[in-house]
């Protein structure tokens, strides 16, 4: 199992600060396997969200790998807390220097993590050059006004 999901060998100690702190070492070194890296990713999800977000956040913009950026983004859906955290990184993955592919999985991640204060930022995506993103944007828009209509109930 732990060579399917990227299990680390941690320190002795309940400390996420230091859990963190291997596991992104560890994804790092792990760079020719990503079977392994995505498992790292999802340890460090597991963690309390002050500390797991910041890390997803560092991971992401040093990640090169499309499939992996994609994972990191989606990830922030586990961890519980750091909402303004996840809020920064997902601003960051819908930027139109990322790939197409980054940018939909960040929009799909607005609309599960029920956050309305990323309305702004669909709202800001409806006028992308990309046509795919401008209706990911519209849809996912739709169903957060949604959500804010409910919360209103």
């Amino acid at each position: 199992m732990c060579a399917l999901v990227g299990c680390a060998t941690l320190p002795a100690t309940t400390d996420p600060v230091a859990r963190v702190r291997v596991l992104e070492d560890q994804y790092r070194a792990a760079t020719a396997n990503l079977d392994e890296r995505l498992g790292f990713i999802y340890q460090i999800a597991a963690l309390p969200g002050p500390v797991a977000v910041p890390a997803l956040t560092r991971l992401f913009v040093a990640e090169t790998e499309l499939e992996l950026k994609a994972e990191l983004v989606s990830a922030l859906y586990d961890p519980e807390g750091d909402s303004d955290g996840k809020l920064t990184l997902l601003t960051v993955a819908v930027l139109p220097d990322q790939p197409v592919a980054v940018r939909r999985t960040a929009i799909e991640t607005m609309v599960a993590l029920g956050d309305t204060r990323a309305a702004g930022l669909l709202q800001g995506l409806l006028s992308d050059s990309d046509r795919g993103i401008q209706e990911a944007a519209a849809n996912a828009l739709a169903q957060l006004i949604g959500v804010m209509r409910q919360d209103k109930r």
